[in-house]
């Protein structure tokens, strides 16, 4: 699979935001929105909310990363998350669990996202990104945590700084280990202080 395709088309000269999603099926989605220039990182606004409030924030986002399946496996794990097991090492839990079916759900009903948005909705996984970068301590677990780890999977992604597995039924993409102190700074200059 092409993953340009899914990317959005726009040059580094001109504006871009990049949403985080980390949705829950009890009705609340921690978000985290990255809006750049010039692909610097010019301001980030986070939190708590609705799902659907959150996505009528300002203007459509060029790129949205959600932690949550896009897809429903037949059973047990996607081939995608087989591949990203096999592959990175990563922790998941299989789509046939009811919990796991639920969020997925909630994840296919953002997939009208693709018409507001420059790109399609993109898969990833902050807990398994956690592990690969070693941020348990520097990046504690919360909605909105989830949330900015989508959201900078994304920039990684736009900045050609990921790992993309893909698979015949779904996409999911992870930063490249080199991507820590990015994560880091991040979180310090969006969360310790005014931005």
């Amino acid at each position: 699979m092409n993953i340009s395709k899914l990317l959005p088309s726009y040059t580094r000269k001109e504006k871009a935001t990049i949403l985080g999603l980390d949705p829950s099926p009890s009705g609340t989605t921690g978000y985290f929105r990255l809006e750049l220039e010039d692909s610097r990182i010019v301001r980030c606004t986070h939190g708590v909310g609705q799902l659907y409030d959150v996505l009528s924030g300002p203007g459509p986002p060029t790129l949205v990363v959600i932690d949550a399946p896009l897809a429903l496996p037949y059973k047990g794990f996607r081939r995608v998350e087989r591949k990203a097991i096999k592959t990175l090492g990563v922790r998941l839990l299989p789509g046939s669990l009811k919990g796991m079916r639920a969020l997925t759900r909630l994840g296919l009903s953002l997939l009208w996202l693709h018409e507001e948005s420059a790109s399609l909705p993109i898969e990833t996984h902050p807990g398994s990104t956690r592990l690969i970068l070693d941020l348990s301590l520097e990046i504690p677990k919360s909605d909105t945590n989830d949330a900015f780890i989508a959201a900078v999977t994304g920039y990684c992604l736009a900045n050609s700084n990921s790992i993309v597995i893909t698979g015949v039924d779904g996409v999911m993409v992870f930063p490249r280990k080199d991507c820590r102190r990015v994560f880091v700074e991040l979180f310090k200059r969006c969360f310790d202080t005014t931005f």
